[in-house]
C-alpha cells in the first residue's frame, strides 16, 4: 500500500506483493532464481537496471541471494552455461 515497487501510484499489485513476500521466505532456505516479465520489480521499470532499490534492500541481508531475470531465455542460458556433460547411457542404459 506504500506505492513502492512492485506496486505503483494508483496501481497496487496485490499478487506481486504476495510473490515478493514468498521470495523473501524462500531466501531463508535457498538461493532464488526469479523469472518475470513484469517490469514493476525492476528499477525504473527497466530490466537492464536490475531489481528495484527498495526490493534489493529488503533482501540484501538474506542468507541466500536472489537473481532476477527478464526474460526466461536469460535464466535458461545462465543455468545451462556450466552444466556438466552427461553420458546418457551411464544413466539410462542402452538405447
Amino acid at each position: 500500500m506504500d506505492e513502492e515497487p512492485p506496486n505503483a501510484p494508483h496501481n497496487q499489485q496485490y499478487k506481486d506483493s504476495l510473490i515478493w513476500e514468498a521470495i523473501q521466505l524462500l531466501l531463508q532456505d535457498a538461493p532464488v532464481h526469479f523469472v518475470t516479465e513484469d517490469k514493476s520489480f525492476f528499477e525504473s521499470r527497466k530490466p537492464e537496471k536490475g531489481l528495484s532499490k527498495n526490493l534489493a534492500s529488503e533482501v540484501a541481508k538474506a542468507i541466500h541471494k536472489i537473481k532476477i531475470y527478464y526474460p526466461l531465455s536469460d535464466c535458461l542460458s545462465e543455468l545451462t552455461a556450466d552444466r556438466p556433460g552427461l553420458k546418457l547411457r551411464e544413466y539410462v542404459g542402452p538405447l
